[in-house]
């Protein structure tokens, strides 16, 4: 039986664990936070064969290793920055690096999705394998001629994984990263980007300082215009103050209003626990839907203030029929149907795991029994 196989690397993910192994998990798509191992997270089934899964652990070894390294010469309080810069200006740490960061920009969740999208795609192994050898190459030595720079944030501002954990340049248009050719989260601590206009092989480890909702919103959008992440990781000790942000940041953004829509779809009161909703609230949610159809036409072709009150909207908008849902009790969301639909199933398991459902709706079952204010429990 095959067996799951990451995406994004398990052990690189396991950098973000605290002591008891768990990662921290904000969920855009149900709109909370919890612990999960991050063994559950980020994989797929028929991804590759056996043989090229043995391949990519050699690299993958040899990154843990240079990860390894780093974090010990940058030093428990991340000061050391010109131990840090010694040790990745090594050329073969810097390769085994390089290869790490191709092979995770090649490997990821654009593979399924795009197999998903594709009607003639049959979605083995073997189209992934191509896929994925392809997507490499593209960019190994287009990543290995650029500089190097590594720039490391203080605790107070973690630097969150995502579904996309490559920002290539040639994905976003050349936007979100300046004169970056790549970017990736290197360590809950730690950003490094490709520099073109610097010569091969230099590498630079600076102290940076950012406000996390300017890192939080290149992992929200994910790759634009193709797929928004459904989940982000940080740090457990960093959970509270991400999830405030994350979720703040992605009110009104496709994601949420994809799940949105999933729960109005259950408002019928044919299956348990979904109840029969009132005509005019229905007909409240539906104007507001056709409203964020039609906003989120015209965010491409307006101006910048335009597009920030279009935003603010399609944001309100959401918060207004999230709050309706939440009163009438409707399921935080549907996705056993969508495991169980032929269709997206296996599609929704890359981009939605059943862990992270699964402990969402644990906690909210907990939350819901708990009495309240009033002194009311809720059902369980």
């Amino acid at each position: 039986m095959r067996q799951n196989q990451h995406l994004i690397t398990e052990s690189f993910m396991e950098q973000w664990a605290d002591d008891t192994g768990e990662v921290g998990v904000v969920c855009l798509h149900h709109r909370g936070s919890v612990l999960v191992s991050p063994g559950g997270l980020h994989h797929v089934r028929n991804l590759s064969s056996p043989e090229q899964e043995n391949r990519w652990s050699g690299p993958e070894r040899q990154a843990k290793d240079v990860l390894d390294d780093f974090k010990e010469a940058l030093g428990p309080n991340s000061d050391q920055l010109d131990a840090a810069e010694a040790c990745l200006s090594d050329p073969d740490r810097l390769a085994a690096l390089i290869d790490f960061i191709a092979l995770h920009h090649a490997r990821s969740v654009v593979v399924p999705l795009q197999q998903g999208m594709d009607p003639n795609a049959t979605g083995g192994s073997t189209e992934s394998e191509a896929a994925i050898r392809e997507r490499s190459e593209a960019v190994r030595d287009h990543y290995g001629r650029a500089g190097i720079e590594v720039t490391v944030y203080e605790e107070d501002t973690p630097v969150v994984l995502g579904a996309i954990p490559v920002f290539d340049a040639h994905d976003w248009g050349e936007r979100p990263a300046g004169t970056a050719r790549f970017m990736m989260p290197l360590t809950p601590r730690a950003l490094i980007c490709g520099t073109p206009d610097w010569p091969t092989g230099k590498v630079k480890v600076v102290p940076g300082s950012a406000d996390q909702d300017t890192l939080l919103t290149f992992q929200i959008a994910g790759m634009p215009g193709l797929f928004s992440p459904s989940y982000l990781i940080c740090e457990p000790s960093a959970l509270e103050r991400t999830a405030e942000a994350a979720l703040r940041l992605s009110e009104g953004s496709e994601v949420h209003w994809h799940a949105l829509r999933d729960r109005i779809d259950m408002c019928g009161g044919s299956a348990p626990g979904t109840p029969l909703v009132d005509w005019r609230l229905r007909a409240d949610w539906l104007q507001r839907t056709k409203l964020h159809a039609r906003n989120q036409g015209l965010l491409g072709i307006t101006t910048s203030p335009v597009r920030q009150r279009l935003l603010d909207s399609m944001a309100e908008d959401a918060r207004k029929i999230q709050g309706d849902l939440d009163d009438l009790g409707v399921p935080m969301c549907d996705c056993h149907e969508r495991r169980r639909d032929r269709e997206v199933s296996a599609l929704w398991k890359a981009t939605m795991p059943q862990a992270v459902c699964q402990e969402m709706r644990e906690q909210r079952n907990a939350q819901r029994s708990r009495p309240g204010e009033d002194g009311v429990t809720g059902p369980s």
